[in-house]
């Protein structure tokens, strides 16, 4: 499953490399083009949230139905016991997931692979996404992992009966270096399940 997903990334990212780039046609297109800049201007880590506003936040939501994947999913409810309203989720970075966090995270993927689900999600992204159609990579690509991601988090959320479950996001400004996401924390033991290594290599590191 991860050698696909790898897979599926590289031909993504040499899809993007071919693709040409155009300025703009018209002056309408050109008062819409503008340039982006990413600078990481603090390495402070993000405030994490504590137990005691996780459970203020909980009982100014009320009731929600239960994590069961259908469409009232963790909705919130009314009173009088309908559903209203969609389900907000928080998602944290993840420098700042505490033990449990991650222990919560590590158990619901685990029966995921055990239900044979997370193979289904290593296998849809890596035959779901055609990165060689123009079309798709322009217009579709970032509603299709959007959907990606709120099914696999959905899934998730009803394997491990909570509803708080989510994925977490990584900032590079908190582990800046030329190799920052491959030296990512993110690879620990307790984290992701570890750092790739290779057999037969000299120093057992992936290239």
């Amino acid at each position: 499953g991860g050698a696909r997903a790898g897979g599926a990334v590289e031909r993504t990212s040499q899809a993007a490399m071919r693709m040409p780039e155009v300025g703009a046609a018209t002056p309408s297109e050109q008062t819409l083009c503008f340039k982006c800049e990413v600078a990481c201007l603090s390495k402070t880590k993000p405030v994490a949230f504590t137990a005691q506003q996780a459970s203020s936040d909980s009982s100014r939501q009320g009731a929600r139905w239960s994590p069961d994947g259908s469409g009232k999913h963790c909705r919130p409810r009314a009173q009088n016991g309908e559903v209203s309203g969609v389900q907000k989720r928080a998602r944290k970075e993840a420098s700042t997931m505490t033990h449990e966090d991650w222990s919560k995270l590590s158990m619901a993927m685990n029966k995921l692979k055990t239900e044979g689900k997370l193979e289904k999600y290593a296998t849809m992204f890596s035959e779901g996404m055609p990165p060689e159609d123009p079309t798709f990579m322009n217009f579709q690509n970032l509603p299709w992992f959007r959907h990606f991601l709120f099914d696999f988090e959905t899934d998730l959320q009803v394997v491990a009966k909570d509803c708080d479950l989510t994925l977490p996001y990584w900032s590079g400004c908190n582990e800046v270096s030329s190799a920052g996401l491959r030296n990512s924390q993110l690879w620990e033991p307790s984290h992701l399940g570890g750092k790739p290594t290779c057999q037969g290599c000299g120093d057992n590191k992936c290239e």
